[in-house]
């Protein structure tokens, strides 16, 4: 557990930083940017060295690996999802080392990530501590190749805010090559650039209710274009337990900050939190469709800090103690919860030259 303080430990002390009046001088931040670069190179590190130990997918991986550096290029392209199968083989026309494809990886999925995170970041630690807090984190020690999707999924959203529809269409369907789950995010542009501000809840709210009571025949529809991911229910996904949270985090997005105050980002972002909110409601039938919903569910960690700032002076202070209650509860909730619950197998940690 050691190795995983430090994602904790050293992003706060660039933190810590403006609290000292001696250093007063050094914008809070550039204080703030520097730890969330920190955070994601100790992430990067963790990740990258890693052994095959550590995640539930990654010995896995090394199976397909060495058989996709056995088969043809043609053969590979027949893949269901060719773009990692053809990654695999590029690397093993120069190395059959399985830990560069795990470092290769990290590279391609933390990089664009940590871009949009150092540009919109509010509050690091609490960012941090929410981003521990969700499935997320725990895909980038396992799953290569829905982690290398997310990470464009990221690089779409750069061009969703600049209203370039071309590139993002393009970016998307890499991803979708990468892993199918990837469908959902054509969603993104249109998801993004709709204004939904409270009074829209009007009719958002009536919506994403209609969207519950029909989630099984809506399941249906999608289990058929992506038919080939299964499985179970709600007693092992802990299901309602996230809706309730992601619930309650829309909620207070919407009441919290004044709209006319907010900027574009905020906006859409919330949006993807709404949307993560929906594709959650339908997680207690299939687990499959939790995937589906961590390429929105990684803007929440932004955009709760993002709200806060924003807070209209009716509930500034109520956002404020909720800033704090949101930083020390998740961050005692992954130190004393996430080892016992060890999703994705990502205890105990082991580099890779530890292990034989």
């Amino acid at each position: 557990m050691f190795v995983y303080s430090l994602l904790f430990l050293l992003p706060a002390i660039p933190c810590a930083i403006p609290l000292f009046k001696q250093f007063k001088w050094i914008e809070k931040e550039k204080c703030y940017k520097a730890s969330i670069i920190i955070f994601f190179v100790v992430l990067f590190f963790l990740t990258a060295f890693r052994s095959i130990r550590v995640g539930a997918d990654t010995s896995n991986y090394a199976l397909m690996f060495r058989r996709f550096s056995a088969w043809s290029f043609e053969r590979n392209l027949k893949y269901k999802e060719p773009a990692f199968a053809l990654l695999c083989k590029i690397i093993s026309l120069f190395t059959h080392n399985y830990q560069v494809l795990v470092i290769t990886v990290s590279v391609i999925t933390i990089i664009p990530v940590a871009i949009v995170y150092v540009k919109e970041i509010e509050y690091p630690m609490t960012t941090i501590a929410l981003l521990l807090s969700t499935s997320n984190f725990y895909m980038f020690f396992s799953g290569m190749r829905q982690s290398i999707a997310i990470s464009l999924g990221m690089i779409a959203f750069l061009f969703v805010r600049k209203k370039k529809l071309i590139p993002f269409l393009l970016i998307v369907c890499l991803a979708f090559l990468f892993h199918r789950t990837a469908l959902i995010l054509f969603l993104m542009y249109p998801i993004y650039h709709i204004r939904i501000v409270k009074k829209s809840l009007l009719y958002v709210i009536p919506s994403m209710i209609v969207i519950y009571i029909f989630n099984k025949p809506i399941f249906g529809f999608l289990q058929g274009i992506i038919s080939d991911y299964e499985g179970v229910g709600d007693a092992e996904t802990g299901a309602f337990t996230m809706l309730f949270l992601l619930i309650a985090f829309s909620a207070f997005a919407f009441i919290i900050p004044k709209d006319s105050e907010l900027d574009d980002d905020t906006i859409g972002m919330r949006n993807f939190l709404l949307m993560a909110t929906v594709v959650q409601m339908f997680v207690p039938l299939n687990t499959f469709v939790m995937r589906m919903g961590y390429y929105y569910m990684i803007f929440m960690p932004l955009v709760i800090p993002k709200v806060i700032v924003n807070t209209s002076i009716r509930w500034r202070q109520f956002a404020i103690s909720f800033h704090y209650i949101f930083l020390v509860f998740f961050t005692i909730r992954f130190f004393t919860s996430a080892q016992s619950m060890n999703a994705l197998n990502i205890f105990p940690y082991t580099f890779f030259w530890e292990v034989p």
